[in-house]
């Protein structure tokens, strides 16, 4: 994630845009469909015929959406065009559409820490309060959340609670992403080993499978620039941040406990660890010689799964994230993404009538066979999807759980680079778990003196 002030390098721009033509050409992807259910009333009909324009992340994200544009057109009349950047340059742009209140874009997709960010008050449209939206029970409770400004629960700035705002639901999920553990099942049982319980437990099974010379590694992780997958164990140990006031409270004992986890796991993963990134955490699980470790679904999952690539196909257990203590609960980070429609755009009733045709149940579940990360329990239950992604009951039960978002603020991501560089300098070997949860303390504390949103 940028700092504020710097600029990331402009990729250049993608745009797909669905024409009427290449609707016809592809008829058979709608055909037999009917036109999906609305979720609450339009205060009158959408026009047709017109082009809606969406801002989306480059990958597969955008490729779900664009498989399912031909659908919407030929339903509908109108066409979707799709605009799609790198995960950096979409937040900028994303912000600055908001910030100057531009009808550049109708639809915007947003990662759900951005919701301080865009001010959505201001910038998106209110959909419970404009168009009656009622909450999905099949939907995750706080995958409606986490869209909701001000959020329903947790630490708010000062300055967002002298406000005084009335909470609205300002964007719609579209991906039901959650960290997730996943542990080699074949292995523990070949050790006659258990899934693990708690931290502990993986950290004793960890040590237990280590062979530094087959390679095979007890644990596994991304570390590089200051990533922050370790959050799900300092949630689960007790630990966070900061409290309900915005105060620094990291280096406290469960603080000190995580660092001293996360250094200890690190002690049976391979050497170089500090520099991993996607890739080299998938390589590993992919040749085989990976026991454990914390991912996306959206990053991994499906290359690990996939028997012609991997040696781990078929042989991973997934679950929410072990418990701190036995008989506790373990913790998960939520990375939903959501559909915000612009209060700028010129095309709201139309923008409106997309989101929830693609987010209704009959959509949804053909856009999760598209590419999407399902955001219903339907389909994260559904008997064909599990068995070609069997880590979807996990991910229901870490939805369930529910899963805690990372901090309401402009500054969420400074804050979460500053905890993620302590951890990196640790396992890196620079500073012991002591000096590193201190140092990263303090830096957070210095920076939040600056923070008033």
């Amino acid at each position: 994630m940028a700092r504020h002030g710097q600029q990331s390098t402009e990729f250049e721009l993608i745009r797909r845009h669905f024409n009427r033509r290449q609707v016809l050409k592809s008829a058979a992807v709608g055909a037999g469909v009917a036109v999906a259910p609305m979720f609450g009333r339009l205060p009158g009909a959408s026009a047709q015929g017109v082009t809606l324009k969406v801002l989306v992340p480059q990958g597969a994200l955008a490729d779900g959406l664009i498989k399912m544009a031909p659908k919407f057109t030929e339903e509908t009349g109108n066409t979707i065009e799709v605009a799609a950047f790198p995960y950096e340059s979409l937040q900028e742009k994303t912000v600055t559409l908001t910030q100057v209140q531009s009808p550049e874009f109708d639809m915007f997709f947003a990662d759900d820490p951005w919701m301080p960010n865009i001010r959505p008050a201001t910038s998106a449209v209110p959909l419970d309060a404009e168009y009656g939206y009622e909450r999905d029970p099949d939907i995750f409770e706080v995958s409606y959340d986490v869209f909701s400004w001000p959020p329903p629960y947790g630490p708010v700035p000062e300055s967002v609670r002298e406000q005084n705002l009335e909470p609205h639901l300002y964007g719609l999920p579209v991906v039901g992403n959650v960290i997730l553990f996943a542990i080699r099942q074949d292995v523990l049982e070949e050790n006659g080993l258990e899934i693990p319980e708690t931290w502990d437990d993986a950290l004793a099974i960890a040590e237990a499978v280590y062979d530094p010379d087959a390679p095979f590694y007890g644990w596994t992780a991304r570390e590089a620039g200051g990533n922050v997958d370790s959050i799900p164990i300092l949630w689960s140990l007790g630990g966070d941040l900061l409290d309900e006031e915005f105060n620094v409270i990291l280096d406290n004992e469960a603080g000190l406990r995580t660092f001293n986890m996360v250094n200890d796991l690190a002690k049976f993963g391979p050497e170089g660890m500090v520099t991993y990134q996607t890739n080299d955490f998938a390589a590993d699980f992919l040749a085989g010689r990976a026991m454990m470790g914390l991912t996306w679904p959206g990053d991994t999952l499906v290359a690990m799964e996939d028997p012609e690539q991997s040696e781990s196909a078929g042989k991973l257990h997934y679950m929410n994230s072990p418990a701190g203590e036995p008989g506790g609960k373990g913790a998960s980070v939520l990375g939903n993404w959501g559909l915000v429609l612009n209060a700028a755009s010129e095309n709201r009733d139309a923008s409106y009538e997309f989101m929830t045709w693609l987010t209704s149940k009959e959509n949804s579940i053909e856009y999760a066979r598209n590419g999407g990360i399902p955001f219903r329990r339907s389909d994260l239950e559904n008997p064909e999807l599990v068995e070609q992604f069997p880590w979807y009951p996990a991910q229901a039960e870490a939805s369930a759980a529910p899963p805690k978002w990372r901090p309401r603020t402009v500054a969420g991501g400074e804050i979460l680079e500053l905890y993620g560089q302590g951890i990196q300098r640790m396992v890196g070997g620079e500073q012991t778990p002591e000096e590193a949860l201190t140092q990263a303390a303090d830096e957070m504390r210095q920076f939040m003196e600056t923070v008033i949103d």
